[in-house]
């Protein structure tokens, strides 16, 4: 499917093709109904990779234009947004670019948690940098919003 190839083409940091695919409505169309069996869209694709991830994300959500803060925050079937994908996986540039592209980080998955307390509690199990700079840029983000 378009969102297979999408999809590989996000985590492989595979930029010229994701570009090509986004830029062609009739490969793939922007409607931000793209989803696989678990609700994953392209973002949350993109979220769990650890390359380019940022310029990926940046990417997918300016095809979106306005319509990107309701893509950017949409979930999967376990109520997780891109941004927990992101935290989950330890991908900082993931989190930055979610974050500044209009993230909610407020959103809590069905377990009920936030991406900050994701990241509260993997810092718990191994405290890093990156589980650290993670938490900065979510708690940063808390206060300015």
């Amino acid at each position: 499917t378009a969102l297979a190839v999408a999809s590989e083409a996000a985590q492989a940091g595979n930029d010229e093709l994701l570009q090509y695919i986004l830029e062609h409505p009739a490969i793939f169309p922007l409607d931000g109904a793209g989803k696989d069996e678990k609700g994953n869209s392209l973002l949350h694709y993109a979220a769990a990779d650890n390359r380019n991830s940022s310029y990926v994300i940046n990417l997918i959500l300016s095809k979106f234009g306005s319509a990107a803060i309701d893509y950017v925050n949409q979930a999967n079937e376990e109520g997780k947004s891109a941004l927990h994908v992101a935290v989950t996986n330890g991908s900082v540039d993931a989190v930055r670019g979610l974050v500044k592209g209009g993230a909610n980080i407020h959103l809590q998955a069905q377990d009920g948690k936030t991406p900050l307390d994701l990241a509260n509690d993997l810092i718990k199990e191994e405290s890093t940098n990156k589980w650290r700079a993670i938490r900065k840029i979510l708690q940063l983000a808390t206060t300015l919003s």
